[in-house]
């Protein structure tokens, strides 16, 4: 966590071998609206300090003054126009997206205990497009689009698999069956592990016969449908604490997937006709 915390502030720290260990000049001031310094327009607020100082197990004067020698070192960065570098800059985005999903699963642990629904068993129909290397990721979204439509309206697992089934799809590998009932972790009966992503959607679905949008995986393109909610063997304490941080997972990964459909509906993505050629290009030229 110091780490992607530390380099929104000093992506650039690295340019500055000179900078030493020697601590920066300090000057009093009799407030600073509640943080602990500020480094020019940095403010440095004691919440980062002391996150700082656990991580690197150091006392928070160390961690203070490091932060200190960062913020200069980066503003330095800046003065040199190293910020508009690509790869500082893309480190700087790749930061702030690795710190959403630790946001939102502290987001999801103060929601509060387990509900019945989280520590029920689900089952559900399902078909994915499969990926495979030489299916095209438009080819594969194009196929679970059209699953998504057949399936609309399915009055029964029944229905769903046999308008799933009928949907053509020539240059791709498709598998429609029922998976589950399985739980907050994953594990379904069979005590087989399922995918986060699979689980989170699945648990998103509210009534019987709902259908998921396409679901993205690290296995293909998923169209899911609730068949069954039910409730778990056992007693719901037992549950809770067998089961308490996989929900807390899973209210989180629902927030990050509802997060990034939202954007990837309001984003313009485009990507270039020869992009396999260009990254090709890229990964076998000499370092």
């Amino acid at each position: 966590m110091s780490a992607t915390l530390r380099l929104l502030l000093a992506a650039t720290a690295l340019a500055f071998g000179g900078c030493g260990h020697s601590s920066p000049p300090r000057e009093a001031s009799a407030s600073l609206d509640g943080v602990v310094a500020r480094v020019g327009s940095v403010g440095l607020p004691p919440s980062l300090v002391a996150e700082v100082a656990r991580a690197q197990g150091s006392p928070p004067g160390v961690a203070l003054e490091e932060l200190v020698r960062d913020a200069l070192a980066a503003q330095g960065g800046v003065a040199r126009g190293l910020d508009r570098d690509p790869v500082v800059s893309w480190q700087s985005t790749t930061a702030l997206a690795r710190r959403v999903p630790a946001q939102l699963l502290d987001v999801a642990a103060a929601q509060g205990p387990p509900t019945d629904d989280e520590l029920a068993l689900v089952s559900v129909e399902h078909a994915v497009v499969l990926r495979s290397p030489s299916l095209r990721e438009e080819d594969a979204l194009e196929v679970a689009a059209a699953i998504h439509t057949a399936v609309l309206g399915a009055r029964s697992a029944e229905e769903f698999q046999g308008r799933a089934n009928v949907v053509a799809h020539p240059r791709a590998q498709v598998i429609v069956q029922p998976v589950g009932p399985f739980g907050a972790d994953g594990i379904d009966s069979s005590g087989g592990s399922l995918d986060a992503r699979f689980v989170a959607a699945a648990f998103a679905l509210r009534a019987p016969l709902e259908t998921s949008p396409v679901v993205v995986s690290p296995f293909g393109w998923h169209v899911i449908q609730l068949v069954e909610r039910k409730a778990a063997d056992g007693s719901r304490a037992d549950r809770a604490r067998e089961l308490g941080s996989a929900v807390v997972r899973m209210r989180a990964r629902m927030r990050v997937d509802a997060l990034l459909r939202t954007r990837t509906e309001r984003a313009k993505i485009e990507i270039s006709p020869a992009a396999d050629a260009l990254m090709a290009k890229a990964t076998s030229a000499p370092q």
